[in-house]
């Protein structure tokens, strides 16, 4: 009797092995051709497997975090190579409109019969047309260098309100020949921040110029130095052209603002700004965008004061 048990007792355990050794080589098999497929470069399978043994259960949950990242790093590459082809679309256009106006007032110069007058004014658009080019060309380079991590930052404690009225005495030739008195709130109290003093001049330059651009007509422009608790923000505003709402969720993105700023009077490029967020992030800063309140747009970033000493 004792040995009749034994071996009905042996051959249910045997039966409950060969059981769930099944059950774990269809998982296994199952878990292969999931992987098959995602090798293939459907990212869109995961692993869903009824309760199971501990082991299983994270073997497919390791494997779906893998998926997951391999697929956020496949729509991210897309993504770049999209926004890539955009922009050099966009640089293109960008070149060749000047371009073929470059040319055309040069053909007009070859001409001897052309008035002494008139080949000023030609010349004047030449230089114009040639500068624009050169500026987009800048711009694009500076861009790939960023990518590219091949510019310097230096972090170091700086006073930025010296750095914002020395930015602001480069550009008084401008406002002046613009008519445009800029309305300027910088404490007399130095104001410490943690940044690279020439990218921020970088950023001032780009986001100045701007307010130079599109606030002509309003014939208002503005810069504002606030504290808060831990960051030091700098406001630069104009009244003129203001940005809509869906404008503003793509303006500093390379591709879009190519497009917002192609604009013929106001003869931007729009790159300047994919720039200026690039170099407030490399800062550990933050930029932001209002317009349309009493129809100004201001671009505000702010940069971490230094640690105060215990």
């Amino acid at each position: 009797m004792e040995l009749e048990f034994l071996l009905i007792i042996t051959s249910f355990l045997l039966i409950g092995f060969f059981y769930l050794w099944l059950r774990t080589v269809r998982r296994i098999k199952k878990i292969n051709n999931i992987l098959k497929e995602v090798c293939t470069g459907n990212f869109n399978q995961y692993f869903r497997v009824e309760p199971t043994s501990k082991n299983i259960r994270e073997l497919s949950s390791y494997l779906n975090r893998i998926i997951k990242e391999v697929n956020d790093l496949e729509v991210k590459a897309k993504r770049t190579e999209e926004e890539r082809r955009k922009m050099v679309s966009n640089i293109s256009h960008d070149l060749r409109t000047p371009l073929t106006s470059l040319l055309g007032y040069i053909e007009v110069l070859q001409n001897d019969e052309i008035l002494e007058e008139e080949r000023g004014e030609c010349l004047n658009i030449v230089q114009r047309k040639g500068k624009d080019m050169l500026d987009l060309i800048e711009y694009f380079f500076d861009l790939a260098k960023i990518d590219a991590g091949d510019i310097t930052i230096e972090i170091k404690k700086i006073d930025l309100s010296e750095v914002v009225q020395d930015t602001l005495l480069d550009f008084y030739n401008d406002f002046e020949k613009e008519d445009i008195t800029p309305q300027i709130n910088i404490p007399c109290s130095p104001l410490y921040v943690l940044g690279d003093p020439m990218s921020i001049k970088r950023i001032l330059g780009n986001l100045l110029s701007n307010t130079l651009r599109y606030g002509k007509k309003g014939k208002l422009v503005g810069i504002e130095l606030r504290e808060e608790e831990d960051w030091i923000w700098v406001d630069v505003w104009n009244k003129g052209v203001t940005i809509s709402k869906t404008q503003i969720n793509h303006i500093f993105e390379r591709t879009y603002t190519g497009e917002y700023s192609r604009n013929p009077e106001s003869r931007g490029n729009g790159l300047g700004l994919a720039i200026v967020k690039r170099l407030v992030e490399m800062q550990n800063g933050n930029i932001t965008v209002t317009s349309g309140i009493e129809g100004k747009t201001v671009f505000s970033f702010s940069l971490k004061k230094p640690i105060k000493a215990m």
